[in-house]
């Protein structure tokens, strides 16, 4: 990685392992936003879950109706995956 010992390469070696790197690490990137992307996702949902199951129980509805609501959004959180 450092200027010193890259002198003792070829450059055509150096620009090849370079461009390795490079598509090696937007890869990377690229794999990590889609998994932040995801996981971001379903941290949203389960956010707007709680707040509906909250609200619910704030409008004194049936645990029965709080707790259908629940399963039907789990069930949608695994098709997700």
């Amino acid at each position: 990685h450092t200027a010193d010992n890259a002198s003792e390469y070829p450059d055509s070696f150096k620009s090849d392992a370079y461009k390795q790197l490079q598509e090696k690490r937007k890869e990377v990137r690229r794999a990590r936003l889609g998994l932040n992307r995801k996981e971001h996702g379903i941290r949203e949902l389960r956010k707007e879950l709680y707040y509906y199951n909250k609200l619910d129980m704030a409008n004194k509805a049936p645990a029965k109706n709080t707790r259908g609501s629940h399963t039907i959004t789990e069930t949608k959180l695994n098709w997700n995956h």
